[in-house]
């Protein structure tokens, strides 16, 4: 359970308080800052696990399989064939890697051209989908936390308990 608590005493106070909030959430890039090295740990993590808990990633098709078995990438793992997708989304910088961080605006990604139909799938070149893109639950809350801290920074909000993830 995470809570919030503020303690306000009298109208200044509050007037204080909301103007602090306000200031805060003019410019994210301070908490964006924060979020790179860990959505890079959380795709380590994923890559190296061949997919996300509890949903490893779809099989190599027997044919391909028996042909990568042969080459000089028999012993690679699942979508690090040559390694250009991977380092692109475990390294905080670097060639394909995508990494935008604007005053409210914060974006972590890949240009990798194929990247997309390794996600998604490709029906056209028999491709199932083995996704690596997104966000596993703990990584949300990790992020979640770190706006909240950024919003209420400089005022007497506190936060208490520890974080826990709830489904309704």
């Amino acid at each position: 359970m995470i809570g919030i608590s503020f303690d306000l005493r009298g109208a200044n106070e509050a007037i204080r308080t909301l103007r602090q909030v306000g200031l805060n959430v003019r410019d994210f890039r301070p908490a964006w800052k924060e979020f790179t090295p860990i959505l890079v740990e959380q795709n380590k993590q994923i890559f190296e696990a061949e997919g996300p808990p509890g949903a490893p990633w779809a099989e190599l098709t027997p044919r391909y399989k028996a042909k990568k078995a042969h080459s000089k990438y028999a012993a690679k793992p699942k979508l690090q064939l040559g390694g250009t997708l991977y380092r692109s989304m475990t390294t905080k910088h670097g060639k394909n890697a995508v990494r935008v961080s604007k005053q409210h605006f914060f974006a972590f990604g890949t240009s990798v051209h194929y990247a997309a139909s390794h996600n998604y799938g490709y029906a056209a070149r028999n491709l199932v989908a083995r996704p690596f893109i997104g966000m596993l639950e703990n990584t949300m809350l990790q992020l979640g936390l770190i706006l909240v801290r950024h919003m209420i920074k400089g005022t007497r909000f506190t936060m208490a308990g520890e974080p826990t993830i709830t489904r309704s």
